[in-house]
C-alpha cells in the first residue's frame, strides 16, 4: 500500500508543480532518498522520505522521533487531515499526501500547496486486517493482551465471530509483525503502539459511525452542567471528554459520548436528551466482552476513550488525546 501511496502522492506533486522526482530505494542499512528536481534551473533537493498509509494525532511524540532521525525529512501518506498538517507545519516537519496537500521547507525551495481534499481511490490489499470482526479481535487484544493465550476458538465464543475469522485475523497480525511467537504455543503483542494507531484510524473511519445509536441533546442546562451526578442506567458508560475529564485529563467536554448495551429510553430520561441530528450527545452500542475487558467506574475502557478523543480533524482533543496517552497507554505499550 505505502507504493501506491507515494507513487500517487509523488505524482500529484509533479503536476501541480512542475517538479521532478527520484525516488531511490537502499538495500543496505541507509535510510532511502528522495530527489526532487527543477528541470528549468537544474537545482536539486534531497530529503529522506517517511512513508506511511495513516497519519493521525494519536502518538505525537512518536512521530516527532521518527521525523527527527534524519535531515531533510518528508512525510509521505494518503491522508494529512487539516488539523494535522497545521501541526506537521508548525513544528517545521515537511509533508505530502496523494490529495497535493504540501509542504516542503528547504534551502531555496519554499512549497505550501493545500488542495481541496480530493483522495484518489488507491489500491486496496488483497487481505485486509481491519476488517468487522479484525477491529472486535484486535481491540481486545490490545485492552486485554493477558487474554492472549486464549484458543482461536475460545476467541469465536467470547466475541461471537467466526473461527475462521479469528485464524484470518490472527494469521495477519503475525504476518505483518504484530504477533510473534514467544514459546511452544505463546505468543506476544509486538509494535502495539502502532498497531494502536493502526486500530484508531480505522475504528474512526466507518465503524465508529456505524456504532452509533442516535445523536441527542441535553433538554436541561442544569443537568447539562452536573453531568457527573447523574447515575447511568446499567450498562452504561462514559467515553471521550467526558471520561478524560473524570479521570483528571483537563478538558471540560463539549462533546459528550456514552457507550451502552442497556435501556436507551432510560439513559434519555436519566440525563433529560432529546433527539437532535446535531445534538452535543453522541450514544453508541457497547460492543466489547465485559468479561474480557470489564469497565469500571461508569467509564469505558481506556483505549476507547483514547480512541474517541483521538480525532485528528479537532486540534483542541487531539492535544487531550495526547495527554491522556501519556498517562494512560505509554506505559500498557
Amino acid at each position: 500500500m505505502q507504493i501506491d501511496v507515494v507513487q500517487v502522492a509523488l505524482e500529484k506533486l509533479s503536476h501541480l508543480t512542475g517538479l521532478n522526482w527520484k525516488w531511490e530505494t537502499r538495500t543496505d542499512a541507509a535510510a532511502d532518498t528522495l530527489t526532487i528536481t527543477d528541470s528549468q534551473s537544474g537545482k536539486e533537493w534531497l530529503m529522506t522520505p517517511t512513508a506511511l498509509e495513516r497519519v493521525g494525532g494519536l502518538q505525537w511524540n512518536a512521530l516527532q522521533k521518527r521525523l527527527r532521525k534524519a535531515k531533510n525529512q518528508i512525510l509521505i501518506a494518503a491522508k494529512i487531515s487539516p488539523a494535522m498538517r497545521e501541526k506537521l507545519r508548525t513544528s517545521d516537519f515537511n509533508y505530502l499526501d496523494s490529495g497535493g496537500n504540501t509542504f516542503v521547507k528547504q534551502r531555496d525551495l519554499y512549497l505550501l500547496i493545500e488542495s481541496k481534499d480530493e483522495y484518489p481511490d488507491l489500491p486496496k490489499e488483497k487481505r485486509k486486517l481491519f476488517t468487522k470482526t479484525g477491529l472486535l479481535l484486535v481491540f481486545h487484544l490490545l485492552a486485554a493482551p493477558s487474554a492472549l493465550g486464549k484458543t482461536y476458538r475460545e476467541w469465536a465464543e467470547a466475541l461471537d465471530i467466526s473461527l475462521g475469522s479469528v485464524t484470518n485475523t490472527m494469521s495477519l497480525l503475525k504476518e505483518q509483525g504484530y504477533l510473534l511467537k514467544k514459546g511452544d504455543n505463546q505468543w506476544r503483542l509486538h509494535n502495539r503502539e502502532q498497531l494502536l494507531e493502526q486500530w484508531v484510524q480505522a475504528y474512526r473511519e466507518g465503524p465508529w459511525e456505524q456504532a452509533v445509536w442516535g445523536r441527542y441533546r441535553f433538554a436541561d442546562k442544569e443537568i447539562q452542567h452536573n453531568w457527573q451526578q447523574v447515575a447511568l442506567p446499567a450498562g452504561t458508560c462514559w467515553s471521550g471528554e467526558p471520561a478524560a475529564y473524570m479521570l483528571n485529563v483537563y478538558l471540560r467536554p463539549a462533546k459528550w459520548i456514552l457507550y451502552t448495551s442497556g435501556d436507551v429510553p432510560a439513559l434519555m430520561k436519566a440525563l433529560r436528551i432529546l433527539p437532535d441530528k446535531n445534538g452535543e450527545v453522541w450514544v453508541l452500542r457497547k460492543f466489547w466482552n465485559e468479561t474480557i475487558i470489564p469497565s469500571t467506574e461508569a467509564i469505558a475502557p481506556a483505549l476507547l476513550v483514547f480512541a474517541d478523543l483521538a480525532d485528528d480533524n479537532d486540534a483542541r482533543t487531539m492535544e487531550t488525546a495526547k495527554l491522556f496517552y501519556d498517562e494512560f497507554l505509554a506505559n500498557q505499550l
